[in-house]
Order: structure tokens, then C-alpha cells, then sequence
């Protein structure tokens, strides 16, 4: 099995492919919430995954969690519990059509994440994408900027 993840701005699945926004990026600019933590702008990750002949067609689980560089895991920006970013997603890899025995299969997993979702404590801060399909992982990191200070105008 191969898993392959990537960060866009946005994006949807098509098929075992993907079309996404702005693909690759590597750091953002946190957003301010009123609690005193921080937020992130939308993003999306696309999976792709590759699986060998042997595991087509049989019940796999997707695992991705959002972590900071010390391992922690982010929570989500709910607004009365503590909710960790862990996403679990069942998934089935079909063979590809009219292809022999013996091809591997794809399939491409897109989750959109609005802008607002994740809490996170602090800004200039690498976070990391942690991906698991079966025994297959990878990873995907981004820099988080601290959000920049406007200057005010007037009294």
C-alpha cells in the first residue's frame, strides 16, 4: 500500500483523481480568536492511496490527524468541549476498469476543511498532517505565521 497526502486551499475528488486550488503550499497565517488561541483558514487534504492487487476491494480505514511539532494533537473549535482533529473514514480501493489481474488500485480521498475549524494555541508553530491507510503512512507539514498586525489609523 502508498499513501500520498497533499494540502490545497480547496479542492474536490474526481474519481480516483483530484482537482484541487493552490496544491503544495507550506505555511499559512493564523487567524486571532477571542478566547486567545488561534485558528486556521480553510484547507483541504487529498489523499491519494495506492493499494496492491491482494487488498482491492475489502474494507480499509483512512486515519488523519492534525498534530503540532511536539506531537499533540489540535482540537476542534467547538465552543464547549474538547474535541480532537482526528478524522476516521472507511474506504474500499476498486480495481482499475479493464485493467488485468494483478494492477494495483486507486482511490483519492479530498476532506475540506472550512476556515474556523481547528483550535490552535499558538502561531509560529509547525503543524503536521499524520495519514494512515492500513500499515501505510505519511505525513504533511505546514508553517503557521502569526497573524500580522494592521496599523490603526487615527484616535
Amino acid at each position: 500500500m502508498k499513501i500520498r497526502a497533499i494540502l490545497a486551499d480547496t479542492g474536490r475528488a474526481a474519481g480516483a483523481a483530484a482537482n484541487l486550488l493552490n496544491a503544495g503550499w507550506t505555511n499559512t497565517t493564523a487567524i486571532p480568536l477571542p478566547q486567545g488561541a488561534f485558528t486556521l483558514p480553510q484547507q483541504t487534504l487529498a489523499v491519494f492511496v495506492e493499494a496492491p492487487w491482494d487488498q482491492l476491494n475489502r474494507p480499509l480505514r483512512l486515519i488523519l490527524e492534525l498534530k503540532d511539532d511536539d506531537d499533540k494533537i489540535v482540537e476542534l473549535n467547538a465552543p464547549q468541549s474538547s474535541v480532537p482533529a482526528r478524522v476516521e473514514h472507511p474506504l474500499i480501493v476498486a480495481p482499475v476498469p479493464n485493467a488485468p489481474n494483478g494492477v494495483p488500485g486507486m482511490a483519492t480521498v479530498v476532506a475540506d476543511f472550512g476556515g474556523g475549524t481547528f483550535r490552535i494555541p499558538s502561531a509560529r508553530k509547525r503543524y503536521i498532517w499524520h495519514v494512515n491507510v492500513g500499515d501505510a503512512t505519511d505525513e504533511v507539514g505546514f508553517w503557521v505565521d502569526a497573524p500580522v498586525e494592521m496599523p490603526k489609523l487615527g484616535i
